[in-house]
């Protein structure tokens, strides 16, 4: 390849003192004869020409030039010049040859490997062009295979399975012992239940029947565990029933089973229809009752009263008194039967006598100012109890 040149001219430069006395005027290199030494001397210090192979900075050609005094040179001619670089252009360099290899194309920027593959031409060898910096990168679609024609599918549907079977709850068998030929064992069977605490339907409907059993302990059994099972119907419909059973101990048992029932006026009428019963704990248990229906039970009041005034056990009529307070019933009728009770020589009925009298208020205000009036004892005391502005005015206050 033709390489570019540089040449170098030196401007003719005096020689100092120093180089007359050390003899550097003298020319160093080789001598060829006599016409040489004579051209020398001839032209001490004149410009000389260096030829140099690439471009250099001036930094570069006084390193050559004591390169050249090294070798040999004339330190007169280079040891203090003003060098002046000379360039020479080159000649234009010839074409590349079309068949030139690929790999030199390699090495110019924008060139792939993939643009000049299987080709050795010039125009294969082209750099790639590079789009703008502004411009977005043009993506190259891929090729999409052909559709394939759909293929229907042979396969046939596959059927639903079939729903699964639900077994059917098998029917709730009584509890074992309830059935036994034992009354003992069928008390114990009635027991075990209500410490259970969770009575079903079958259950319920079992025991239902079983009050008609020919053993009142058992009936007895049934009652109680009928009071702890969920409240319907045909259970309040089987207590009221047991409540007029022969067999004193059921009764009582019913009664108090029925305390706890709803309201309703079946309850109320068989309550009503036990405090005439012939068994004292039977009326006791009925009286109890009714009080902790309150007012809903208002309709037993006479019965009540009737009960108050008899010469009965002295816990029933207090029993009665206390009743008549917590159904809230200050009629005439009801006043006039406390009243009279506050002088029953039993202690305890007096107290519930008093006692009901103030729970009554100031609807009772009215019938007590006429009992006061008719000089009954106590009543101002009631009165007072009472402390409403009718109360006091009753008392003149």
């Amino acid at each position: 390849m033709n390489e570019p040149t540089q040449e170098v001219e030196a401007q003719d430069v005096q020689p100092t003192a120093e180089d007359v006395d050390t003899g550097a005027t003298e020319p160093v290199g080789p001598k060829s004869g006599d016409e040489d030494t004579e051209a020398a001397a001839k032209k001490p210090g004149g410009p000389l020409v260096l030829s140099l192979p690439f471009p250099m900075s001036t930094g570069a050609i006084r390193g050559a030039a004591l390169l050249a005094v090294v070798g040999g040179l004339s330190s007169a001619s280079f040891g203090f010049t003003q060098l002046r670089p000379v360039y020479i252009p080159t000649p234009e360099l010839p074409a590349l040859e079309p068949d030139r290899s690929g790999f030199d194309m390699l090495l110019k920027p924008g060139t792939s490997a993939s643009s000049i593959k299987g080709s050795t031409s010039i125009d294969a060898l082209a750099p790639l062009p590079v789009p703008p910096p502004n411009m977005a990168p043009v993506s190259q679609a891929m090729p999409q295979p052909a559709p394939q024609p759909a293929v229907a599918d042979a396969t046939p549907p596959k059927a639903d399975p079939p729903p699964p079977v639900v077994a059917k709850a098998p029917k709730p068998k009584a509890p074992s012992g309830l059935d036994s030929s034992d009354p003992a064992a069928r008390k114990k069977a009635v027991r075990r239940i209500r410490r259970a605490g969770s009575i079903d339907s079958a259950t319920t409907s079992t025991l239902l029947a079983m009050l008609n059993d020919s053993d009142a302990g058992v009936r007895e059994s049934v009652v109680t565990a009928l009071a702890a099972a969920p409240s319907k119907p045909q259970v309040t419909a089987g207590l009221v029933a047991a409540a007029r059973d022969k067999a004193e101990s059921v009764r009582v048992r019913a009664v108090s089973a029925l305390s706890s029932a709803p309201a309703s006026d079946e309850v109320v009428m068989a309550l009503t229809g036990a405090l005439k019963d012939r068994s004292t704990p039977v009326r006791n248990g009925a009286i109890l009752a009714l009080g902790k229906h309150g007012s809903r039970a208002r309709t037993a009041a006479p019965a009540l009263v009737a009960v108050l005034k008899s010469n009965g056990n002295a816990y029933t009529r207090s029993f009665a008194s206390a009743a008549l307070g917590q159904v809230a019933s200050p009629t005439e009728n009801v006043v006039s039967a406390l009243v009279q009770a506050m002088g029953d020589g039993s202690q305890s009925v007096r107290a519930a006598a008093k006692y009901s009298l103030e729970q009554l208020g100031d609807p009772a205000v009215s019938a007590l100012s006429k009992q006061m009036a008719g000089g009954s004892a106590g009543v101002r005391e009631v009165l007072q109890s009472i402390g409403t502005p009718g109360a006091l005015a009753a008392l003149g206050k």
